[in-house]
């Protein structure tokens, strides 16, 4: 990204790229190329997807949402997907209907909803939980709270290793959702 940016300076008009950091950064922490979107981020509402297109295309009696998504170029980890479908299964969006020889899965109605819904999967229940139950401005403070992505607490941990134990913090969010 920073060669793709600096090539930028200067191309349409005359300009200058200015890198904040060092050549010694550049050379020795940054990576070459970033992750793939499948190996950073979340995969629970990759699956909804997934499963909610397979089922509207084939009608079937399930889906292989891990078998599909392995044969993509750059798979996430089998364990990754895993948890994910088993997080799903947990909150209710999807059900295993078939264990062997592969998993199959199936779209819950409220999995239906939370496919629809650009947020994670457990905050999305809660914000449809709350309309169900006619507390939606409760249900929309309590989302508002939890999906705020930099939590300002997590920067703020007493002690010595509090930045350590912050950053730990952070990186079971990413892997493991908010349960």
């Amino acid at each position: 990204s920073a060669v793709q940016r600096s090539g930028r300076a200067g191309r349409t008009r005359p300009g200058t790229c200015w890198r904040l950091y060092s050549e010694e950064f550049f050379d020795g922490a940054m990576q070459q190329n970033t992750l793939p979107e499948m190996m950073r981020s979340p995969l629970d509402h990759l699956i909804l997807q997934v499963c909610l297109l397979e089922e509207e295309r084939n009608k079937s009696d399930g889906t292989a949402p891990i078998d599909f998504l392995e044969r993509a170029p750059e798979p996430p980890p089998h364990t990754s997907l895993l948890y994910a479908c088993k997080h799903l299964v947990e909150v209710g969006a999807i059900e295993l209907i078939k264990k062997s020889p592969r998993m199959l899965f199936r779209i819950t109605p409220l999995g239906y909803h939370l496919a629809h819904l650009p947020c994670d999967c457990k905050i999305g229940k809660i914000l449809i939980v709350g309309c169900i139950l006619g507390c939606v401005e409760s249900a929309l403070t309590v989302a508002a709270i939890l999906s705020n992505t930099k939590p300002f607490w997590l920067q703020m941990l007493p002690g010595p290793d509090g930045r350590r134990r912050a950053r730990d913090l952070q990186t079971s969010f990413i892997e493991h959702g908010f349960g």
